[in-house]
């Protein structure tokens, strides 16, 4: 921001104005000294006025776009209602239509001017605002409508150099996807200047945005849509870019109408059928980017189909905290052991952009089926803890290469049908008996292989 060349007329005025003031306190006071602070800091101030340009920053509001402004805050901002069909619209009105802050009404007319002038933006003026403009055409009476949603910024540093869009995270391709549940793609990025970004499926475009941006902004860029049908199946494609570059990312979505044979996957959750005594992971990878804190909700019987996650009162909900079964850990939701009392609907939260993200899991308990405990309990309870820590290895399958993949699901798939089938192991060990041979107990392998896969997939940590 440049300053504004002096006026040598103001400081010639400002000057004589404090050697007055100066010979009348000395009057008054034997030290003159004692006045000298107060000038220098007087001074500073309007030097500071003086030379210092309040930013200001015109925009205009053209056709009916999804435009997002990102304003520093305590900069000036004035948007333009524009109409270009050739008729002059006769009246105007802006108003704030979604207001988070409460600091105005909805009902409220902020302007009956083309143009809606904001002073001081403040992190109260965040927001949803509207313009309608009402006109006749030689025939006819017209409405169009124009609006943008504001986004306050502290940041305030001036961007270095050229700079395209980057992307907040790493992307998972594969998006598995139930029937009639919501479908979520997430393509959060940042940008220095003003950006386009869309959405669009099988080279469809979807939806198109811009985003004005002053300095920096960080934007969710999400797409959703429910419930989802077979025909959502496809390829979606998030594009984004500025005056610097463009990038792009493709989910390949994948619609299924049986929930048994879903992909693995952990960046939404996922729906889960357990007996009494289980463990429960539910992921939310998909939010976890831009220091954000993720919050899981306990819906009970409530559908989160039926729910807008914008206007929804969350505090009639259980908010998930840590407990003795209850664990939060970098935003996944594990409940152990569960029980009858959590089955129902569960949702992760975080407090997006534009509005909240949301994404959703159902978790069925069988009340019929209990986990009984073994009758050797030193072995088995060993087992049964492996099991658990088995169980929640294989979302991790997603993310290995394809040749560490087969060995590890083939490993993990003879663990378990090893711990589903005792028996058959127990009559394997006495045969092994009978024979004299020096083969190990099946369960003393199934641990042993257990403590394998967990060096084979857990990261090494690196030697001091």
């Amino acid at each position: 921001m440049q300053a504004q060349k002096r006026n040598p007329a103001i400081y010639s005025l400002l000057f004589a104005h404090l050697e007055s003031e100066s010979k009348i306190k000395m009057i008054d006071h034997p030290n003159p000294l004692k006045i000298l602070p107060v000038a220098i800091f007087v001074i500073f101030l309007l030097t500071e006025g003086l030379c210092r340009k309040s930013h200001s920053k015109n925009i205009i509001l053209k056709n009916e776009e999804n435009v997002i402004v990102l304003a520093k805050k305590g900069s000036n901002l004035k948007v333009k209602c524009h109409y270009s069909e050739g008729y002059e619209p006769d009246d105007y009105e802006w108003k704030k239509i979604d207001n988070r802050h409460f600091a105005v009404l909805p009902t409220e007319i902020l302007s009956t001017s083309q143009w809606l002038a904001l002073v001081n933006v403040r992190f109260d003026d965040e927001g949803q605002y509207s313009c309608i403009m009402n006109g006749f055409n030689g025939n006819e009476t017209f409405s169009k409508k124009r609006d943008f949603v504001l986004k306050t910024t502290n940041y305030i540093r001036e961007p270095h150099g050229k700079i395209k869009p980057k992307f907040q995270k790493v992307f998972t391709e594969d998006v598995p996807l139930s029937v009639n549940r919501a479908l979520h793609l997430n393509c959060p990025f940042t940008s220095t200047s003003d950006t386009e970004f869309s959405w669009s499926k099988n080279n469809e475009l979807l939806i198109e945005k811009k985003a004005i941006i002053e300095g920096f902004g960080a934007i969710d860029n999400e797409y959703s849509s429910k419930p989802a049908k077979l025909s959502d199946a496809g390829n979606y494609t998030c594009v984004v870019k500025n005056k610097y570059g463009s990038i792009q990312y493709q989910f390949a979505v994948a619609v299924y109408d049986d929930e048994n044979k879903k992909p693995l996957s952990f960046e939404y959750p996922r729906d889960l059928s357990l007996k009494s005594g289980d463990r429960a992971m539910f992921f939310c990878h998909a939010f976890d980017y831009g220091n954000k804190e993720i919050d899981w909700y306990f819906l009970n019987s409530t559908n989160p189909m039926d729910i807008d996650i914008e206007t929804v009162d969350l505090s009639q909900f259980q908010k998930m905290d840590n407990d003795n079964d209850v664990t939060l850990l970098s935003g996944k939701l594990i409940i152990e052991p569960v029980t009858i009392h959590d089955d129902g609907w569960y949702i992760c939260v975080q407090k997006g952009f534009e509005r909240p993200l949301m994404a959703e899991a159902r978790l069925s308990v069988d009340k019929s089926l209990i986990n009984v405990t073994s009758e050797v309990t030193n072995q088995d309870e060993n087992i049964s803890d492996d099991k658990h820590f088995v169980l929640s290895l294989l979302p991790m399958l997603s993310t290995l290469p394809m040749d560490k993949k087969i060995k590890a699901r083939l490993a993990i798939e003879t663990l378990v049908q090893n711990i589903a089938f005792p028996d058959l192991n127990t009559a394997e060990n006495v045969h092994a008996e009978q024979k004299n041979t020096t083969e190990k107990s099946s369960t003393n392998t199934d641990i042993g292989s257990i403590i394998t896969i967990k060096e084979y997939l857990q990261p090494r940590k690196r030697s001091p």
